[in-house]
């Protein structure tokens, strides 16, 4: 899925924390950081969805994001989020 701009960013994660993620808590452990310019980063991190109510049942992911330094601070200019999945043996 590509979301353009922060409206449709808003949007869309309105309507999942309404719905399927509702009551779920989110953490990020940056795992890399790596400087393209002083001004711009990639940074991988892990990724952990935790569903309460449903046991152990955890969602994790690698989500790699593009950063670049503003006046403000640092602002995600770019992120991709891949589901990691445990292989069945």
């Amino acid at each position: 899925m590509l979301l353009n701009g922060r409206a449709e960013i808003e949007q869309h994660h309105g309507m999942a924390f309404a719905g399927a993620v509702r009551n779920t808590r989110l953490s990020l452990k940056a795992r890399r950081i790596s400087f393209l310019t002083p001004m711009v980063a990639l940074v991988h991190a892990d990724v952990e969805l935790n569903h309460p109510g449903s046991g152990t049942h955890t969602t994790r992911a690698i989500t790699s994001f593009v950063v670049a330094r503003v006046d403000e601070g640092w602002r995600i200019c770019s992120a991709h989020t891949t589901e990691v999945t445990t292989p069945k043996m």
